[in-house]
Parts: C-alpha cells; structure tokens; sequence
C-alpha cells in the first residue's frame, strides 16, 4: 500500500547530492550460467523423451515447436541479460534541478 511521508521522514531517508545520479539496470538472477543451461538442458531432453516414448508422425511437428520455444525462451533471456540499456549512461534530462535527491 501506499504510505505517506512527511517532510521530517523524506529529509531523514533522503541524500542529497550535487552530482546527477546514474540508475543501474541489473538484468540478471544472479545464477551461475551453468544452472541456465541445465534448465534448458532438462526440458530439452524432457521433450525427446517424449517424443521418443511415443513415437507419433502427428506429434513430431508439436515436438519441435515446443523444442523451438524453449531454444527461443532461454535464447530471448540470455540476450536480454546481456543488453545495456540506453538510460544507464545518459545524463539527467532537461528540467533537472543541480542537486539530486535519492531516497534508495
């Protein structure tokens, strides 16, 4: 929920500061690489196993959908961890008074 701070509260959690602020993006799970891949790994062999158990012509086609969704998945997440977003290095906007303030 919603709280409200009074002047008092916000000057005590606050620091103030002359130089802008940079916000950090951190994109990551803070896992080991290792344990991505067993994952991926796991629910690769999961679909072979059943796409050997059954053994199907019609089930082949959604099998390698599904192999390819998780290749996509993992691919997609492994990227996006990987990516520095623009905002991380830009300098404060325009409208920005000299002094920051930052309540983290």
């Amino acid at each position: 929920m919603s709280k409200r701070f009074s002047q008092e509260q916000l000057q005590g959690l606050a620091s103030v500061s002359d130089s802008p602020s940079r916000l950090g993006a951190d994109r990551k799970a803070e896992l080991p690489r290792g344990l991505y891949a067993l994952a991926a790994a796991v629910y690769l062999a999961v679909l072979g196993v059943t796409a050997l158990l059954f053994l199907e012509a019609g089930l082949a086609l959604s099998m390698m959908i599904l192999a390819n969704l998780v290749v996509l998945a993992f691919g997609f997440a492994g990227r996006w961890a990987k990516a520095k977003p623009g905002y991380d290095t830009a300098p404060v906007a325009r409208g920005s008074s000299s002094r920051t303030v930052s309540i983290l």
